[in-house]
């Protein structure tokens, strides 16, 4: 059933970041600024875990390209309905000697004390925004 779940988010945020302005799926990310409490009990972590684990399995196998920002919305989304602790955080790279060609941004999910999706090279990205959800 998650992995159905999952699917539909990711579907949905697709859908979001491709159609509607920013300002809107970020709305939906959770509060600007806000970083969720860290602090998960074991059965929260181990909610946390599955979800990594489909959507890490999921989105080796659809059939567009779901970018971190993408994964990011549609990980919160799941994170906030089902009342676990998370932020996004939005990044760019840290190196100021690329030129405006060579750009990279990024987007990763803390839950916890785990990155959920995203935690590919995450310190080599600058903070620049952060989103914090609490579905409690």
């Amino acid at each position: 059933m998650k992995l159905l779940s999952v699917i539909g988010l990711l579907i949905w945020a697709t859908l979001c970041i491709r159609l509607l302005p920013f300002k809107y799926s970020a709305s939906l990310m959770g509060r600007a600024g806000m970083v969720a409490p860290r602090g998960l009990n074991e059965d929260q972590m181990q909610e946390a875990s599955d979800l990594a684990w489909a959507m890490h399995c999921i989105v080796r196998h659809i059939p567009w390209d779901a970018t971190c920002l993408i994964q990011a919305l549609a990980c919160q989304v799941w994170l906030i309905q089902h009342r676990l602790p998370a932020t996004v955080f939005l990044g760019v790279s840290k190196d100021s000697d690329q030129p405006v060609a060579n750009f990279q941004a990024h987007a990763w999910v803390l839950c916890g004390q785990n990155v959920i999706v995203g935690g590919q090279n995450v310190s080599c990205f600058k903070v620049i925004a952060s989103f914090g959800g609490y579905g409690a």
